[in-house]
């Protein structure tokens, strides 16, 4: 029966990126909030959310202040998961989104004090 039924048109998505003084409100209201990191990751970089979940330290040079897009964390199909795992890391979908981004020195405050180690964001405090 549900071959006979076309589905639904996609009528398209269309985003609407925060302008720069609605990004300034949301990030002065995420200060002190324990993903005030990733936030800030997200709009310094413009990295999707899964290419910046899936960053590892072995990617970051901090010296140079640059950042290596190499692996992505992504939902996993249901017929797929293995005891139960909802995310996995994985590579990139196009060659393109591997990519060095540089990171502004001006706009991250969270490498300072913070060693190689699996990152413990609640931890991070860079608001007076």
């Amino acid at each position: 029966m549900a071959r006979l039924v076309g589905a639904p048109r996609f009528a398209g998505y269309r985003s609407e990126p925060l302008t720069r003084d609605e990004m300034q409100r949301f990030l002065a209201q995420c200060c002190g909030h324990e993903f005030e990191p990733l936030f800030v990751t997200l709009s310094a970089t413009g990295m999707r959310i899964g290419e910046a979940l899936g960053v590892s330290w072995k990617r970051v040079d901090l010296e140079a202040g640059t950042l290596r897009v190499e692996q992505v964390l992504y939902r996993t199909p249901l017929a797929s998961r293995i005891d139960g795992e909802v995310y996995a890391l994985g590579e990139p979908k196009t060659e393109k989104s591997r990519r060095t981004l540089v990171l502004p020195a001006g706009r991250w405050p969270y490498c300072g004090g913070i060693a190689p180690r699996p990152w413990n964001v609640g931890s991070v405090r860079t608001c007076g």
